[in-house]
Protein backbone atom coordinates (compact mmCIF):
# COMPACT_ATOMS: atom_id res chain seq x y z
CA UNK A 1 0.00 0.00 0.00
CA UNK A 2 2.88 2.23 0.98
CA UNK A 3 5.08 1.34 -1.96
CA UNK A 4 1.74 1.93 -3.83
CA UNK A 5 0.95 5.87 -2.94
CA UNK A 6 4.78 6.16 -3.24
CA UNK A 7 4.52 5.79 -6.93
CA UNK A 8 1.32 7.78 -7.44
CA UNK A 9 3.01 10.63 -5.46
CA UNK A 10 6.34 10.39 -8.11
CA UNK A 11 4.52 9.90 -10.96
CA UNK A 12 2.65 13.39 -9.92
CA UNK A 13 5.73 14.98 -9.61
CA UNK A 14 7.35 13.37 -12.79
CA UNK A 15 5.34 16.22 -15.74
CA UNK A 16 6.70 13.63 -18.22
CA UNK A 17 4.56 10.88 -15.99
CA UNK A 18 1.44 13.09 -15.69
CA UNK A 19 1.85 13.66 -19.75
CA UNK A 20 2.19 9.79 -20.57
CA UNK A 21 -0.72 9.01 -17.84
CA UNK A 22 -3.03 11.25 -19.53
CA UNK A 23 -2.18 10.15 -22.58
CA UNK A 24 -3.08 6.87 -21.83
CA UNK A 25 -6.54 8.12 -20.50
CA UNK A 26 -7.47 9.68 -23.49
CA UNK A 27 -6.16 6.41 -25.81
CA UNK A 28 -8.77 4.20 -23.10
CA UNK A 29 -11.65 7.13 -23.56
CA UNK A 30 -10.85 7.21 -27.05
CA UNK A 31 -10.95 3.09 -27.77
CA UNK A 32 -13.89 2.98 -26.13
CA UNK A 33 -16.27 6.09 -27.33
CA UNK A 34 -15.43 4.74 -30.57
CA UNK A 35 -16.37 1.37 -30.49
CA UNK A 36 -20.35 0.06 -31.47
CA UNK A 37 -20.80 -0.80 -27.56
CA UNK A 38 -20.79 2.90 -26.88
CA UNK A 39 -23.40 3.88 -29.71
CA UNK A 40 -25.40 0.88 -28.08
CA UNK A 41 -25.13 2.98 -24.57
CA UNK A 42 -26.17 5.56 -25.97
CA UNK A 43 -29.15 4.44 -27.63
CA UNK A 44 -30.29 2.89 -24.73
CA UNK A 45 -30.10 5.60 -22.51
CA UNK A 46 -32.36 8.07 -24.97
CA UNK A 47 -34.84 5.04 -24.91
CA UNK A 48 -35.26 5.06 -21.11
CA UNK A 49 -35.39 8.46 -21.08
CA UNK A 50 -38.34 8.45 -23.65
CA UNK A 51 -40.01 5.97 -21.20
CA UNK A 52 -40.24 8.76 -18.21
CA UNK A 53 -43.49 9.30 -17.33
CA UNK A 54 -44.69 12.86 -19.23
CA UNK A 55 -48.58 13.00 -18.62
CA UNK A 56 -51.33 12.16 -16.05
CA UNK A 57 -54.61 11.94 -17.11
CA UNK A 58 -56.07 13.59 -13.98
CA UNK A 59 -59.71 11.79 -14.92
CA UNK A 60 -58.46 7.93 -15.10
CA UNK A 61 -55.21 8.41 -13.20
CA UNK A 62 -53.32 7.00 -15.85
CA UNK A 63 -49.72 7.74 -16.52
CA UNK A 64 -48.41 8.53 -20.26
CA UNK A 65 -44.78 8.05 -20.89
CA UNK A 66 -43.00 10.30 -23.76
CA UNK A 67 -43.23 7.93 -26.17
CA UNK A 68 -47.17 7.29 -25.45
CA UNK A 69 -47.64 11.06 -25.54
CA UNK A 70 -46.04 10.95 -29.49
CA UNK A 71 -47.99 7.96 -30.22
CA UNK A 72 -51.67 9.73 -29.39
CA UNK A 73 -50.72 12.47 -31.91
CA UNK A 74 -53.06 14.54 -29.71
CA UNK A 75 -51.64 18.55 -30.21
CA UNK A 76 -53.50 20.13 -27.10
CA UNK A 77 -51.86 17.67 -25.22
CA UNK A 78 -48.10 18.64 -26.28
CA UNK A 79 -49.28 21.70 -25.79
CA UNK A 80 -50.28 21.36 -22.66
CA UNK A 81 -46.78 20.26 -21.48
CA UNK A 82 -43.66 21.97 -20.51
CA UNK A 83 -40.59 21.09 -22.12
CA UNK A 84 -38.34 22.57 -19.57
CA UNK A 85 -40.02 19.55 -16.81
CA UNK A 86 -40.41 17.39 -19.15
CA UNK A 87 -36.26 16.97 -20.00
CA UNK A 88 -35.76 17.80 -16.21
CA UNK A 89 -37.86 14.63 -14.88
CA UNK A 90 -35.74 12.23 -17.80
CA UNK A 91 -33.96 9.46 -16.05
CA UNK A 92 -36.01 9.76 -13.61
CA UNK A 93 -38.71 6.57 -14.08
CA UNK A 94 -38.77 2.84 -12.97
CA UNK A 95 -37.70 1.35 -15.94
CA UNK A 96 -34.45 4.24 -16.33
CA UNK A 97 -33.47 3.26 -12.51
CA UNK A 98 -33.61 -0.35 -13.60
CA UNK A 99 -31.89 -0.67 -16.41
CA UNK A 100 -29.52 2.25 -16.59
CA UNK A 101 -26.65 0.16 -15.23
CA UNK A 102 -27.41 -1.80 -17.93
CA UNK A 103 -26.38 0.82 -20.42
CA UNK A 104 -23.18 1.93 -18.55
CA UNK A 105 -21.58 -1.61 -18.29
CA UNK A 106 -22.25 -2.64 -21.75
CA UNK A 107 -19.84 0.16 -23.19
CA UNK A 108 -16.76 -1.23 -21.74
CA UNK A 109 -17.40 -4.49 -19.95
CA UNK A 110 -17.43 -6.88 -23.20
CA UNK A 111 -14.36 -5.07 -24.39
CA UNK A 112 -12.51 -5.59 -21.10
CA UNK A 113 -13.65 -9.31 -20.59
CA UNK A 114 -12.80 -9.92 -24.41
CA UNK A 115 -9.43 -7.96 -24.16
CA UNK A 116 -8.20 -10.32 -20.86
CA UNK A 117 -9.54 -13.48 -22.58
CA UNK A 118 -7.34 -12.84 -25.51
CA UNK A 119 -4.10 -12.08 -24.15
CA UNK A 120 -4.35 -8.44 -25.55
CA UNK A 121 -4.61 -6.93 -22.00
CA UNK A 122 -1.03 -8.49 -21.10
CA UNK A 123 0.32 -6.91 -24.30
CA UNK A 124 -0.90 -3.16 -22.58
CA UNK A 125 0.78 -3.80 -19.47
CA UNK A 126 3.99 -4.54 -20.79
CA UNK A 127 3.94 -1.53 -23.10
CA UNK A 128 3.04 0.85 -19.91
CA UNK A 129 3.23 -0.46 -16.50
CA UNK A 130 1.03 -1.93 -14.02
CA UNK A 131 0.11 1.56 -12.41
CA UNK A 132 -0.30 3.61 -15.43
CA UNK A 133 -2.43 0.67 -17.02
CA UNK A 134 -4.63 0.45 -13.93
CA UNK A 135 -5.38 4.34 -13.88
CA UNK A 136 -6.04 4.77 -17.28
CA UNK A 137 -8.43 1.57 -17.41
CA UNK A 138 -10.15 2.75 -14.03
CA UNK A 139 -10.45 6.64 -15.25
CA UNK A 140 -11.46 5.83 -18.58
CA UNK A 141 -14.05 3.58 -17.86
CA UNK A 142 -15.46 6.00 -15.33
CA UNK A 143 -15.01 8.92 -17.86
CA UNK A 144 -17.10 5.99 -20.37
CA UNK A 145 -19.26 5.74 -18.25
CA UNK A 146 -20.35 9.57 -17.70
CA UNK A 147 -19.92 10.28 -21.63
CA UNK A 148 -22.23 7.37 -22.26
CA UNK A 149 -24.94 8.36 -20.13
CA UNK A 150 -24.64 12.61 -20.62
CA UNK A 151 -24.57 12.15 -24.78
CA UNK A 152 -27.79 9.89 -24.04
CA UNK A 153 -29.62 12.59 -22.17
CA UNK A 154 -28.44 15.26 -24.33
CA UNK A 155 -30.23 13.55 -27.09
CA UNK A 156 -32.84 13.23 -25.37
CA UNK A 157 -32.87 16.59 -25.10
CA UNK A 158 -32.67 17.41 -28.46
CA UNK A 159 -35.81 15.32 -29.13
CA UNK A 160 -37.79 17.55 -26.76
CA UNK A 161 -37.19 20.55 -28.02
CA UNK A 162 -37.99 19.34 -31.68
CA UNK A 163 -41.38 17.81 -30.54
CA UNK A 164 -42.71 19.74 -27.53
CA UNK A 165 -43.79 23.64 -27.69
CA UNK A 166 -40.56 25.28 -26.18
CA UNK A 167 -42.70 26.77 -23.55
CA UNK A 168 -40.55 26.43 -20.01
CA UNK A 169 -43.63 26.52 -17.59
CA UNK A 170 -46.88 25.28 -18.24
CA UNK A 171 -49.00 25.73 -15.32
CA UNK A 172 -49.28 29.10 -15.01
CA UNK A 173 -51.30 28.63 -11.71
CA UNK A 174 -48.45 27.54 -10.49
CA UNK A 175 -46.35 30.06 -10.98
CA UNK A 176 -49.27 32.46 -9.68
CA UNK A 177 -48.72 30.81 -6.48
CA UNK A 178 -45.11 31.38 -6.10
CA UNK A 179 -44.21 27.47 -6.65
CA UNK A 180 -42.39 27.79 -9.51
CA UNK A 181 -39.27 30.28 -10.51
CA UNK A 182 -39.40 31.73 -14.12
CA UNK A 183 -36.25 33.22 -13.51
CA UNK A 184 -33.91 32.49 -16.44
CA UNK A 185 -30.71 32.28 -15.09
CA UNK A 186 -32.63 29.43 -12.47
CA UNK A 187 -33.53 27.48 -15.48
CA UNK A 188 -30.80 27.51 -16.57
CA UNK A 189 -28.83 27.03 -13.83
CA UNK A 190 -31.19 23.66 -13.09
CA UNK A 191 -30.69 22.69 -16.43
CA UNK A 192 -26.98 22.82 -16.39
CA UNK A 193 -27.26 20.31 -13.02
CA UNK A 194 -29.34 18.32 -14.38
CA UNK A 195 -26.80 17.55 -17.65
CA UNK A 196 -24.03 17.56 -14.29
CA UNK A 197 -26.00 14.71 -13.10
CA UNK A 198 -26.42 12.68 -15.60
CA UNK A 199 -22.40 12.69 -15.76
CA UNK A 200 -21.85 11.83 -12.70
CA UNK A 201 -24.33 9.23 -12.53
CA UNK A 202 -22.09 7.82 -14.89
CA UNK A 203 -19.05 7.47 -13.00
CA UNK A 204 -20.81 6.19 -10.38
CA UNK A 205 -22.21 3.32 -12.36
CA UNK A 206 -19.34 2.44 -13.24
CA UNK A 207 -17.76 1.92 -10.10
CA UNK A 208 -19.37 -1.78 -9.52
CA UNK A 209 -18.86 -3.07 -12.75
CA UNK A 210 -15.16 -2.21 -12.89
CA UNK A 211 -14.92 -3.79 -9.12
CA UNK A 212 -16.49 -6.75 -10.37
CA UNK A 213 -14.06 -7.16 -13.21
CA UNK A 214 -11.50 -7.67 -10.51
CA UNK A 215 -13.21 -10.98 -9.01
CA UNK A 216 -15.41 -12.50 -11.99
CA UNK A 217 -14.24 -13.06 -15.72
CA UNK A 218 -18.07 -13.78 -16.78
CA UNK A 219 -19.04 -10.45 -18.84
CA UNK A 220 -22.47 -11.66 -18.42
CA UNK A 221 -22.31 -11.91 -14.18
CA UNK A 222 -20.68 -8.62 -14.17
CA UNK A 223 -23.05 -6.80 -16.54
CA UNK A 224 -26.07 -8.14 -14.68
CA UNK A 225 -24.64 -7.85 -11.15
CA UNK A 226 -25.40 -4.12 -10.87
CA UNK A 227 -29.11 -3.86 -12.00
CA UNK A 228 -29.30 -6.36 -9.07
CA UNK A 229 -27.56 -4.12 -6.89
CA UNK A 230 -29.24 -1.34 -7.47
CA UNK A 231 -32.47 -2.76 -7.45
CA UNK A 232 -31.83 -4.08 -4.08
CA UNK A 233 -30.72 -0.21 -2.46
CA UNK A 234 -33.79 1.02 -3.98
CA UNK A 235 -36.01 -1.00 -2.07
CA UNK A 236 -33.76 -0.82 1.09
CA UNK A 237 -34.16 2.90 0.56
CA UNK A 238 -38.18 2.48 0.37
CA UNK A 239 -38.07 0.88 3.52
CA UNK A 240 -36.24 2.91 5.18
CA UNK A 241 -37.14 6.22 4.17
CA UNK A 242 -37.68 7.85 7.42
CA UNK A 243 -34.66 6.98 9.39
CA UNK A 244 -30.97 8.14 9.46
CA UNK A 245 -30.13 4.35 7.45
CA UNK A 246 -32.01 5.51 4.69
CA UNK A 247 -31.29 8.98 4.19
CA UNK A 248 -27.46 7.82 3.72
CA UNK A 249 -28.49 4.92 1.35
CA UNK A 250 -30.15 7.62 -1.11
CA UNK A 251 -26.80 8.61 -2.20
CA UNK A 252 -25.97 4.97 -3.36
CA UNK A 253 -29.06 4.92 -5.18
CA UNK A 254 -28.87 5.96 -8.76
CA UNK A 255 -30.06 9.61 -8.51
CA UNK A 256 -27.61 10.13 -5.57
CA UNK A 257 -25.36 12.69 -8.00
CA UNK A 258 -28.22 14.35 -9.09
CA UNK A 259 -29.49 14.88 -5.39
CA UNK A 260 -26.31 15.86 -4.18
CA UNK A 261 -25.95 18.86 -6.51
CA UNK A 262 -29.64 19.87 -5.74
CA UNK A 263 -29.87 19.23 -2.23
CA UNK A 264 -26.29 19.64 -0.84
CA UNK A 265 -25.14 17.06 2.15
CA UNK A 266 -21.90 16.87 3.82
CA UNK A 267 -22.50 12.86 4.29
CA UNK A 268 -23.98 12.51 0.40
CA UNK A 269 -21.11 14.28 -0.98
CA UNK A 270 -18.77 11.68 1.13
CA UNK A 271 -20.32 8.72 -0.38
CA UNK A 272 -20.96 9.98 -3.95
CA UNK A 273 -17.23 11.04 -3.91
CA UNK A 274 -15.71 8.69 -2.39
CA UNK A 275 -16.71 5.66 -4.20
CA UNK A 276 -15.24 6.41 -7.51
CA UNK A 277 -11.90 7.43 -5.15
CA UNK A 278 -12.03 3.95 -3.08
CA UNK A 279 -12.49 2.12 -6.96
CA UNK A 280 -9.50 3.94 -8.48
CA UNK A 281 -7.56 2.66 -5.37
CA UNK A 282 -8.85 -0.61 -5.20
CA UNK A 283 -8.38 -1.26 -8.80
CA UNK A 284 -4.85 0.18 -8.51
CA UNK A 285 -3.73 -2.29 -5.92
CA UNK A 286 -5.39 -5.25 -7.62
CA UNK A 287 -3.06 -4.70 -10.99
CA UNK A 288 -0.20 -4.26 -8.77
CA UNK A 289 -0.89 -7.77 -6.73
CA UNK A 290 -1.62 -9.73 -9.39
CA UNK A 291 1.13 -11.94 -11.02
CA UNK A 292 -0.59 -13.03 -13.46
CA UNK A 293 -1.32 -9.77 -16.02
CA UNK A 294 -4.71 -11.63 -17.55
CA UNK A 295 -6.15 -12.26 -14.51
Amino acid sequence: MYILILQMVHILMNKGRIIQVIRSIYCEVKKLVLSPAFAAGVLLVVVLCMMTVAYVDNATGKAYTLIEVFSLRDQQLRLSLSAYKVFLDGLTGQYSLLFLPLSVSVTFIPLYCAERKSGMQRMQIIRQSKTRFALARALGSMLCGGLVVMTGFLVYGLIVYALIPHSMIADESLVAAGFINTDESFIVTNILKKIASTFLEGVELSCLPLLLYMIIKDVYFIICIPVLFYFIIGRVVFVTIDSPLGNLFQYLEITGAQRILFVFDVGGLIIVAGLPVLTIIAFLIWNKRKRNCDA
